[in-house]
């Protein structure tokens, strides 16, 4: 079913090409429009507002080292979206109205999610350098004028930070899809492939007692080794959200400090 098969590799690429738009603006249930990259920038950025009223009077070495690769990660990121809408431009632009040039237009593909990937690794990046400057906050006497705008800010950016990753793993996900059909059936016509498809006649189904199951047949596919993942990106994602956990610990020992201390006055 050459026509099915067309269509799905389209819809694939249709898909990679929507969420990647749905990074700049989407629409929520509710009718709410976000920008969640854009969310996400302003709402870092203000933290390094608040930081600077919140530290103005305390001249810091650590804090203004903070600030300062918190500020650097922000103008890359922003390189980095300003490379992605173009790169998402171009790819409008370009995808083919002829299904038979499908191959071609997932080849071109591949440029949009490597830089979704990119964008995410600066996102990533920069949650983690805000995270730190939050916990500096914690542990600096200057800042308890602003504990509270922190506090808000830190769950706005938490949320925002985990929603946009979110957003961008999609448009790589769809595209992997696209990719592994294209890479099995080049032609778009079924053929064997080892371990998923294995075309036969009646004289080979007799001779294996007219069993009809796959593994007699279509063999075992070579172990696959994931090119997509990651392992820089993974790894800042798990350290973030082990700061994270680390910082609600922190608080929820305060409040039951507190709370206990209520307890036995």
């Amino acid at each position: 079913e050459t026509d099915k098969y067309l269509q799905l590799v389209a819809d694939y690429c249709q898909q990679a090409l929507a969420k990647s738009r749905e990074c700049f603006q989407t629409t929520l249930e509710d009718d709410e429009v976000i920008h969640p990259l854009a969310d996400y920038m302003n709402l870092v950025q203000e933290l390094v507002r608040v930081d600077q009223l919140s530290f103005e009077d305390a001249i810091e070495i650590e804090q203004a080292e903070l600030k300062q690769d918190l500020d650097t990660s922000l103008v890359q990121l922003k390189k980095s979206i300003e490379i992605f809408s173009q790169c998402l431009d171009n790819q409008q632009a370009s995808f083919p109205l002829n299904a038979r040039d499908l191959n071609e237009a997932v080849e071109r593909l591949k440029s949009l999610a490597d830089i979704s990937r990119d964008v995410i690794k600066q996102v990533e990046r920069a949650h983690k350098q805000a995270s730190t400057l939050i916990d500096s906050h914690r542990t600096n006497k200057a800042s308890k004028n602003s504990a509270k705008d922190i506090s808000n800010l830190t769950k706005k950016i938490d949320v925002s930070r985990e929603n946009t990753t979110a957003q961008l793993k999609q448009v790589s996900y769809f595209y992997q899809q696209a990719v592994w059909l294209t890479e099995r059936f080049p032609d778009a016509e079924l053929h064997d492939v080892e371990g998923l498809v294995k075309l036969v006649g009646l004289e080979e189904i007799e001779a294996n007692d007219w069993s009809l199951t796959p593994g007699r047949y279509v063999g075992i596919a070579p172990e696959e080794v994931d090119e997509s993942f990651d392992f820089e990106e993974t790894m800042l994602e798990i350290h973030v959200e082990l700061d994270s956990l680390d910082t609600e610990a922190k608080e929820l020992a305060e409040t039951i400090k507190q709370n206990f201390e209520r307890l036995v006055r």
